[in-house]
């Protein structure tokens, strides 16, 4: 169980599967986040006068619905029974959802041809690339960084800022709050980890904890101007601009950002399931 001594709160992870347990270190704080964007849509929704569906369907209608999408029900089903029972691990549920995802709409519900998969394919190896530009660039300023003392004088610069983990913690939350309006997740990750890592060493914060806080916080960024990727797609699927989508994102992105705080002040919150799952050592 996750210990506060002092400032700082120690908890040391069992290295069988460290994948698995900040996966589901992660489904506490998702459920909180998903409480949240719920409260704040239904605040707004009354606020705003929305109604849902003035009729619900026949029993018939429900029925026909419910297994007409039951494939794609299933979906969640498959990716987290396989984790769950160690088929596979989280890194490889992903490639287990596509390939399942791709099989249903080709096969089940036929709304992928061969051209589909053609375009599906050249826009996924466009949109790697550019990631693996990102992946190799920073890795060559990882690796210039650590050979000329940058990253351990930056890390000794940000441990003598403060002797306290929690000030610490919400001081680097801002830190990526800050860079997730302008960098993309992969950059930060790539370019922040590497200094991050003895830092929390330092003060003896456990990784999975800040894990789960750190992919929080970069997923706020994933919705915050002007590189939001979830603002341009929102604003693609809907037709509307991006400003526009921005506006309505403020109250969600509060809400994020009050339940990032909540995780970074209470770590028995991200480490209460993976203890309990015996992904960490007594």
């Amino acid at each position: 169980m996750a210990i506060a001594c002092g400032n700082t709160f120690v908890l040391k992870p069992s290295e069988r599967d460290p994948s698995s347990a900040l996966f589901v270190a992660g489904i506490i704080p998702g459920i909180l986040t998903g409480l949240g964007t719920i409260l704040v849509a239904y605040v707004i929704s009354k606020r705003r006068g929305y109604r849902g569906l003035e009729k619900m369907g026949t029993p018939r209608e429900i029925l026909l619905a419910l297994r007409r999408s039951i494939w794609a029900i299933l979906t969640p089903v498959v990716i987290l029974g396989g984790i769950y029972t160690g088929v596979f691990t989280p890194t490889e549920a992903a490639v287990v959802a596509v390939f399942y995802s791709l099989f249903v709409a080709a096969f089940v519900y036929r709304t992928i041809g061969l051209r589909d998969l053609v375009e599906i394919l050249v826009d996924a190896a466009v949109t790697s690339s550019v990631i693996m530009f990102i992946v190799v660039f920073a890795g060559i300023f990882t690796w210039t960084a650590s050979v000329i003392g940058v990253i351990d004088k930056a890390a000794q610069l940000i441990v003598g800022i403060s002797p306290n983990a929690v000030v610490m913690i919400i001081l680097i939350d801002i830190l990526l709050l800050a860079l997730g309006m302008v960098l993309d997740a992969i950059s930060i990750s790539y370019l922040l980890m590497p200094i991050l890592i003895p830092v929390l060493e330092a003060f003896g914060i456990d990784p999975v904890w800040y894990g789960v806080i750190f992919i929080s916080a970069l997923a706020v960024g994933q919705a915050t101007p002007p590189v939001g990727v979830n603002l341009f797609t929102a604003a693609n699927l809907i037709g509307s601009d991006v400003d526009a989508v921005a506006k309505e994102a403020i109250p969600y992105v509060i809400m994020d950002v009050i339940v990032l705080i909540i995780l970074s002040l209470l770590p028995i919150l991200s480490l209460y399931l993976p203890i309990k799952a015996g992904l960490y050592a007594p």
